[in-house]
């Protein structure tokens, strides 16, 4: 078991460790928005102002800036149910941190520095749409590093308290959204005319409620909704802008084996879809999850394959973005490497992709959303 430890120890310190040519910086702010009204979840510390947004900024750095660890970030979740979280939810968020993960993942060095000074220049800017910083952090740190702002918007009710799946809740997600392409947009290291988004799970599904109101270059979705059942019902009911609308491409990565697959949504998107097929992967190995969960006895070899497809994940979402949001092509160009295809990924058109139920996929129900 000892000698399984190291293992993951390997696996999760040599993708987060800090480079430098490729310096990464974040920081965190709770800002509100006072065109919406908000009822605080009970236990709240502090009058609400508006809505309050959680953001987490991922940024190419210079030098400078706090070591933190990936403790001080797990910590943060406590802002997804309060805008001003008493002790007890702070305790609340690592304690569940480590539940998902192990105590000595959470005692790793963050590969950025706590509000180190952005580097010069302006960057094209991803919102990641519903998880927390932890659950961010592995793509964020990766993206900051390749020259994007990475804004991590973390998910509430819409009234109130913790984020439930509902209608009234996507859209509220959507609502956050918008409000996050402002507030990075009016950054001086932010080029706001680049913005695309991450959704994972049900973030995918409020990324499309943003690009119906706003122009976005570009759609990841990270095992999302919108290759679900629910799509259809939600989609439907999500508000359209009469101007400014946008149809972006979209990359759907996504596990088999989940009995509420249906891509017919996506089947018929207008604009360029790509479907990633990733096999025996859980939901929330989309996530930085995927090398921040240790191994159990016998399991040594699953969990460096659930990390080399995380690089996969990590690698088509990093290249679909440099090609539509970055550098503004009309299409991406991806391709599966060997490696790859090895571990079980398959890719073709959203238009060709077809519904897989195969017992054998290790998929658990959807925690969270």
């Amino acid at each position: 078991m000892r000698l399984l430890a190291v293992l993951f120890s390997v696996v999760a310190g040599g993708l987060l460790a800090q480079g430098t040519a490729d310096r990464v910086g974040w920081r965190f702010a709770v800002e509100w928005d006072a065109s919406r009204s908000y009822a605080p979840a009970e236990g709240d510390l502090g009058p609400s102002s508006g809505r309050p947004v959680a953001i987490t900024l991922w940024y190419p750095a210079a030098n400078g800036g706090t070591v933190t660890t990936l403790a001080d970030l797990a910590r943060l979740g406590a802002y997804q149910r309060f805008g001003h979280p008493p002790a007890t939810a702070f305790a609340d968020a690592t304690a569940q941190a480590i539940k998902d993960t192990a105590p000595d993942a959470l005692s790793a060095t963050a590969r950025g520095r706590r509000d180190a000074p952005p580097r010069a220049g302006k960057y094209p800017a991803i919102l990641f749409a519903h998880s927390t910083p932890l659950g961010q952090v592995a793509m964020a740190e990766a993206l900051a590093a390749r020259g994007f702002v990475v804004a991590g918007v973390m998910s509430r009710g819409a009234t109130g308290g913790a984020y439930r799946l509902s209608i009234d809740d996507i859209r509220a997600m959507s609502d956050d959204l918008e409000f996050a392409s402002r507030s990075i947009a009016s950054l001086p290291f932010v080029d706001g005319a680049r913005i695309g988004v991450i959704g994972m799970s049900n973030g995918a599904l409020a990324a499309v409620g943003l690009a119906n109101r706003t122009p976005i270059r570009a759609i990841v979705s990270l095992d999302g909704t919108i290759g679900e059942q629910a799509a259809a019902r939600v989609l439907s009911a999500l508000p359209k802008a009469t101007t400014a609308a946008s149809t972006p491409p979209v990359l759907h990565l996504y596990t088999t084996g989940n009995a509420y697959l249906d891509l017919s949504e996506l089947q018929k998107w207008p604009a360029q879809c790509i479907t990633v097929t990733i096999r025996q992967i859980r939901h929330a190995d989309f996530l930085s999850y995927a090398l921040l969960t240790p191994p159990v006895a016998g399991e040594s070899a699953v969990r460096v394959s659930v990390a080399d497809k995380f690089a996969a994940i990590q690698r088509l979402t990093a290249e679909f973005l440099q090609q539509l949001v970055a550098a503004g092509d009309s299409a991406a160009r991806l391709d599966l490497r060997q490696p790859e295809t090895a571990l079980g990924l398959g890719m073709s058109p959203c238009s060709a992709a077809t519904n897989i139920h195969p017992q054998s996929d290790m998929r658990p129900a959807r925690a969270g959303g």
